[in-house]
């Protein structure tokens, strides 16, 4: 979940900006931390780097963060972050080659079959 934190960075949180502390990045402040901006600020600190990688850290902030968050605005991550089955993947790809053949077909008709020289515009 913490290489997917970016979108609870990215949506919503446009309220004010927190200072974040080395003492805020603690599991500690984290479980009694209730404010959605200063946790915002907090993950997208750990993103930064700047003080080292500490991915279970990022995860555990996302989780709380998670919890915090309005259902809506939940709902709204959750949905940015679910990946299509391969059954729509496969069910898509056979529209869109439906498609092609259709466009194809109607193209063809369009134009009164194939092309010749003659007909083309002079480059």
């Amino acid at each position: 979940m913490a290489e997917l934190g970016d979108d609870l960075i990215t949506y919503g949180g446009g309220g004010r900006e927190v200072d974040v502390t080395v003492e805020m990045m603690d599991y500690a402040y984290v479980d009694t931390c209730e404010d959605v901006a200063t946790l915002r600020a907090i993950l997208r600190k750990l993103k930064a780097g700047e003080g080292g990688r500490f991915p279970h850290l990022e995860a555990h902030v996302e989780e709380r963060l998670m919890a915090r968050l309005p259902a809506k605005e939940r709902n709204r991550i959750l949905r940015l972050r679910s990946r299509p089955n391969p059954s729509d993947i496969v069910a898509a790809e056979e529209e869109l080659a439906q498609w092609q053949e259709s466009v194809k077909t109607t193209s063809g008709a369009a134009s009164g079959g194939a092309r010749s020289k003659a007909n083309l515009p002079p480059p």
